[in-house]
């Protein structure tokens, strides 16, 4: 992908997750003045259902914020990244869109309250619940090729490539996923089917993209892969605890460690290609 391409694709991301972050906004602000903004039913399960103390109890008010930081990470953090890389060769930005991409669909979880789904479950629902799933599948995947494509220079520049690839085969699993309409947690979450062997897959394609990372490091000479990897863990930590935290504890927690986590992985990349 060259440079302008690049560049393109990076406006047209932030336009897109802009537009989408006012429409679930609007969406959002008229159910709390209508008053149709519904809290969870009684019964549903939640992370921290057994925990005491108002900073760790689950409040719904948590989710929410966890929802909504996700949210509006997408359009800041893509502009960001078009302002600081418009004009080096990094292809990771590609990758790192992909990624605030998956955030994005977080944002979809706030429709459920907004639209009080959590008796009906619709066909709008089943959608919700795969274009959640997408962006959980594409979080790991686009961070594990970026770290692949990193260490072999031959692949470096077919990002736009691997972009539609991961694009499509977390797409077509969510197609496929079988949800389970009967059973969501009081976060705003859907049960999806095979969630503990989705869970190991996420894990493993963390380990194998940290490896990644700190071989690119040792075959390249670069001291900064180190805190790419780190940057990495953190981020991916912390997106991990958004998407089910619902105590103020882990929402602050995971934003705590996205923020810290993306401020030291964009760093590490504009060290490199400053000094490159």
């Amino acid at each position: 992908m060259t440079i302008y391409m690049r560049n393109r694709f990076v406006l047209a991301s932030f336009a897109f997750s802009a537009l989408t972050v006012a429409a679930i906004g609007f969406l959002f602000a008229r159910s709390l003045v209508l008053h149709q903004f519904e809290p969870p039913i009684e019964g549903l399960a939640s992370f921290s259902q057994e925990a005491r103390g108002a900073f760790f109890a689950y409040n719904f008010i948590a989710p929410v914020i966890a929802i909504c930081f996700c949210a509006l990470s997408a359009p800041i953090l893509i502009m960001f990244i078009y302002r600081n890389f418009e004009k080096t060769q990094s292809q990771e930005c590609v990758y790192s869109i992909a990624f605030l991409l998956s955030c994005l669909a977080e944002s979809c979880r706030l429709l459920i309250p907004v639209f009080n789904l959590w008796i009906v479950h619709a066909a709008f629902y089943i959608t919700i619940a795969r274009i959640i799933f997408f962006g959980r599948l594409l979080a790991p995947l686009s961070f594990l090729l970026c770290a692949l494509t990193s260490v072999n220079t031959k692949q470096y520049q077919e990002s736009g490539k691997y972009f539609i690839m991961m694009t499509a085969f977390a797409g077509v699993f969510a197609f496929v996923m079988p949800i389970n309409s009967l059973h969501m947690n009081a976060a705003c979450n859907v049960e999806f089917g095979f969630a503990r062997i989705l869970s190991v897959f996420q894990m493993i394609l963390m380990l194998i993209t940290l490896l990644g990372f700190a071989f690119f490091g040792k075959t390249h000479k670069k001291k900064d892969s180190l805190l790419l990897a780190l940057g990495y863990l953190l981020f991916f930590t912390g997106y991990s605890v958004l998407t089910f935290a619902d105590s103020f504890f882990l929402a602050s927690l995971g934003i705590v460690f996205f923020t810290a986590g993306m401020k030291i992985y964009l760093g590490a990349i504009h060290k490199i290609y400053m000094w490159d």
